[in-house]
């Protein structure tokens, strides 16, 4: 007895095409907005999504190069106070944005002074207001907290 089997399929399996499509771009490192201090850096954290996509490649651009530069490898220079708009694009046209806050280098309070110098004592009853300053006057943060 011999017998003959046709088989078919509905999928035609001499096509080789497994390109997948970037649908999104994951941040990892930085959301969508964060601030950075002028003169430091800042490596994003981004990939497509699905990871097994076909093209993998990100580009990375600034809205204001002067203010926050990106480089090839997605790391942010802080150049100047201010803001930027920082693009990653799949190479499909998938894009992402991330807004960039350049601040200022923060400066330390360096002492306090009294405006006044203060009463060795006070007799029960009495109040005394202290007025004390932080130095310079320059520092990013001078508010003083009073601990009793």
């Amino acid at each position: 007895m011999s017998a003959l089997l046709f088989l078919s399929c509905a999928n035609d399996l001499s096509k080789t095409d497994t390109d997948t499509a970037v649908t999104d771009i994951h941040i990892a490192s930085a959301g969508n907005a964060f601030s950075i201090v002028k003169g430091d850096t800042y490596r994003l954290q981004a990939k497509v999504l699905p990871e097994y996509a076909s093209d993998k490649r990100l580009s990375f651009s600034s809205s204001a190069e002067g203010i926050a530069s990106v480089n090839v490898e997605g790391v942010i220079m802080a150049r100047e106070e201010g803001n930027a708009v920082i693009t990653i694009r799949a190479a499909n046209g998938v894009q992402k944005t991330i807004n960039v806050t350049v601040t200022s280098v923060p400066i330390a309070v360096a002492e306090i002074k009294f405006e006044e110098t203060p009463p060795e004592s006070l007799i029960i009853g009495e109040t005394y207001s202290i007025k004390a300053k932080a130095q310079p006057d320059e520092a990013t943060n001078k508010e003083l907290a009073y601990i009793v």
